[in-house]
Order: C-alpha cells, then structure tokens, then sequence
C-alpha cells in the first residue's frame, strides 16, 4: 500500500502490479473522483 500524508490529511492506496501495468484496487464510486493520466483517482472531499 502507498500511504502519504501530511499535517491533517492521509492518503491510502492498494494497487496490484501485473504485466501490464498498475491495478488499483482502492476505487470506489462512494468518493468524488477525477481522471489523472487516464486513471481514476481521488478528489478533494468538500463538507
């Protein structure tokens, strides 16, 4: 897992390596998302 973080926030992923590249694991539709490098990743969640 890759796990940054920072003075009041944390970032976690899981990813599977395969030939092919990167599969991350950690996706889910509950979290605003944006494409980066035609990869799903996390947003900023607003309150």
């Amino acid at each position: 897992a890759w796990n940054p973080s920072g003075a009041g926030l944390k970032v976690e992923d899981t990813l599977i390596t395969t030939e092919s590249g990167f599969e991350f694991i950690t996706v889910t539709d509950s979290w605003p998302s944006l494409s980066i490098a035609g990869r799903i990743r996390p947003d900023i969640a607003l309150r």
